[in-house]
C-alpha cells in the first residue's frame, strides 16, 4: 500500500517480462508514465464509484516500441489517452494488445489516441474510441467491442488508418484526414 494522494506513476523498467503489473490510482484523473520497453500485462484501476476518473499514459521511452505487444485491462477508469509520441519524438511504430475498459456503474468508456507515432491494436473494448488526435497511422487488426446497450463510436485520426468497427453492436465510423480503410 502506497498510501493516499497517488496520481503519477513512472515505470522507470515497465512491467516484468511474462508478468502482470497491477496499478491502483486514486479517484480523479491520474498519470501513468511508461519509460522503458514494458514487457508485461497491465491491470489498472482507480479507487470509489465515480464515473468520470481519467489517465493519461504517457510512453517516455526514447526510442523504442514501449507498448511491446501487451495487454491494457482498465478498470474503474472511463477515460484513457494514450500518448504514443515518445521522450525524443522519435518515430517508432507502437504495438498494443487487447485493451479493455470497464467503466463503473452507470459510466461509459472512452479510449482516446494522440500522438504521431503509428499504432497497431487488437481488440479494444469501449463505447467510444477516438483517434482523432492522432497523426500516425493507426492499424485495428480486429474489431473494436463496444457495448450492446448503446451506440459505440469509432473516430479515425489524420494517418492512413484501418478502422474496424463492432461486429455484432451499432457503431458510428468517422475516417479522419488520411486514406482510411474502413469495415
Amino acid at each position: 500500500d502506497f498510501g493516499t494522494g497517488i496520481t503519477t506513476v513512472t515505470l522507470a523498467a515497465g512491467a516484468h517480462s511474462g508478468d502482470a503489473g497491477d496499478i491502483s490510482f486514486n479517484a480523479g484523473a491520474s498519470i501513468l508514465n511508461i519509460a522503458d520497453v514494458n514487457d508485461g500485462n497491465l491491470a489498472l484501476t482507480a479507487a470509489g464509484t465515480a464515473t468520470t476518473d481519467s489517465l493519461t499514459i504517457n510512453l517516455a521511452d526514447t526510442a523504442a516500441d514501449a507498448l511491446s505487444d501487451e495487454a491494457l485491462t482498465i478498470t474503474k477508469i472511463e477515460t484513457v489517452t494514450l500518448d504514443t509520441d515518445l521522450a525524443t519524438s522519435a518515430l517508432q511504430a507502437q504495438v498494443l494488445k487487447n485493451v479493455s475498459l470497464t467503466a463503473d456503474t452507470g459510466g461509459t468508456t472512452t479510449f482516446n489516441v494522440v500522438g504521431a507515432n503509428a499504432l497497431s491494436i487488437d481488440i479494444i473494448t469501449a463505447n467510444t474510441v477516438d483517434f482523432s488526435g492522432s497523426t500516425g497511422a493507426i492499424t485495428q487488426t480486429t474489431n473494436m467491442v463496444g457495448t450492446a446497450s448503446g451506440v459505440n463510436y469509432l473516430t479515425g485520426g489524420s494517418g492512413n488508418d484501418t478502422l474496424i468497427g463492432d461486429a455484432g453492436d451499432a457503431t458510428h465510423i468517422t475516417g479522419g484526414a488520411g486514406d482510411d480503410d474502413i469495415t
